[in-house]
């Protein structure tokens, strides 16, 4: 009995200084925004690095801006965040992206990553009216929508919506278009080289109305 006693307390003692592989990893940290401050509730996008592929899940920060997300495959991620409902837009499209995105990299030797997440400043918002025909005035069922960066090219092309965030501090260019019509570059303009940079500090509000040409 006592061999026993002595073979168990062995086994137990190996598997503590020896736990069992382990088949994922847990990425946590905490969300902070440009002041410094928590930011509650933020959502959490990750960027598998190799092979490169954005993980369909979302994951959400707690009420004092942590989080942990666990079931990682082993590997290097960068990790995102946004909080659209307060004006953080997703940094993870670089349209939007204002600085180093932390990485991480979990292994079964180092399973558990800890991060720091920025974000921020808050965006601009840009107003848009429905867009019309210039013609009857009629509204057009289906628009698009560009916004481009200058710095860096970056895009992001959407169908029509009211509301859009606007990277902030940042000169973007605004192109709206339809099938059969002609194009219209921000403020106004039907062509591309008389187009006006747009640049919103953070919260500035744009609001435009945009009347399509019919091609003839």
């Amino acid at each position: 009995m006592r061999c026993v006693s002595i073979l168990l307390a062995s086994v137990l003692a190996a598997s503590l200084a020896h736990p069992a592989d382990r088949s994922s990893g847990v990425i946590k940290g905490t969300v902070f925004d440009e002041t410094g401050k928590a930011v509650p509730l933020a959502r959490i996008r990750l960027l598998r690095l190799s092979p490169s592929q954005v993980l369909k899940r979302y994951d959400r920060a707690d009420g004092h801006g942590s989080f942990a997300i666990d079931g990682l495959a082993w590997g290097g991620y960068m990790l995102c965040a946004s909080k659209e409902e307060d004006g953080y837009a997703d940094n993870l499209l670089d349209l939007y992206a204002t600085g180093q995105r932390p990485t991480a990299v979990i292994t079964p030797a180092s399973p558990t990553q800890s991060v720091i997440v920025r974000i921020g400043p808050r965006a601009g918002i840009l107003l848009l009216q429905p867009v019309v025909d210039a013609v009857t005035g009629k509204a057009l069922p289906s628009v698009s929508v560009t916004i481009r960066r200058y710095d860096n090219g970056a895009m992001m092309r959407i169908g029509y919506q009211p509301e859009v965030l606007l990277p902030p501090l940042t000169k973007i260019s605004i192109e709206v278009a339809a099938d059969g019509y002609l194009d219209w570059f921000y403020p106004g303009s039907l062509e591309r080289g008389k187009a006006e940079v747009v640049l919103l500090r953070p919260e500035e509000k744009l609001a435009i109305t945009v009347a399509l040409q019919p091609m003839r």
